[in-house]
């Protein structure tokens, strides 16, 4: 189930680039010179639960990207996600599966969730009070949720049939 707000996430995205009025930017060009800090965190805002700071990596990050490169992307992620969506990409693997959504995401609604309940084996988890990002916004949660998940039975499983072959050799059947 694809949100709604996908488009206005692109928009957003596009307002951390050098002039997003001209049609064609330099290539190369970077946000650096002309976005503050400021604006691009309002640009990322959709990536966090309201009232959570981006980390400054991540502006620093978003800041070094180019233009091109930063709408590329996004724009290659929404196509992605429009030609097929992903929990029906995800079942036939027949893989353990761990969905973590954050319940005040603002990129996808939380009850989104559920679609990933078509697949076999999957566990869905909402973690309160984050948004699109739950690893940045909550580590411990986050991290206790794939601890939990990577000591469940089938994924127990397939780590018990690991084969050791030597120091940092091992693999899985």
């Amino acid at each position: 189930m694809r949100d709604h707000r996908g488009q206005a996430h692109l928009h957003r995205l596009e307002t951390l680039a050098p002039d997003p009025e001209r049609a064609e930017p330099q290539a190369g060009h970077q946000a650096s010179p002309l976005r503050t800090d400021g604006l691009i965190r309002r640009g990322l805002s959709t990536a966090f639960a309201p009232g959570f700071t981006a980390p400054q990596q991540v502006v620093d990050d978003a800041r070094a990207m180019t233009y091109h490169a930063l709408i590329a992307t996004s724009r290659a992620a929404e196509d992605y996600l429009g030609q097929r969506p992903l929990p029906d990409r995800l079942a036939p693997l027949a893989k353990p599966l761990l969905v973590i959504f954050g319940e005040r995401d603002r990129r996808w609604r939380a009850s989104s969730a559920e679609s990933y309940r078509a697949v076999a084996g999957a566990r869905v988890e909402v973690i309160p009070g984050v948004g699109h990002s739950p690893m940045l916004e909550d580590p411990p949660r986050t991290a206790d949720l794939l601890r939990a998940f990577a000591g469940s039975g089938p994924v127990q499983k397939i780590l018990e049939g690991r084969v050791d072959r030597g120091p940092g050799r091992s693999t899985l059947p």
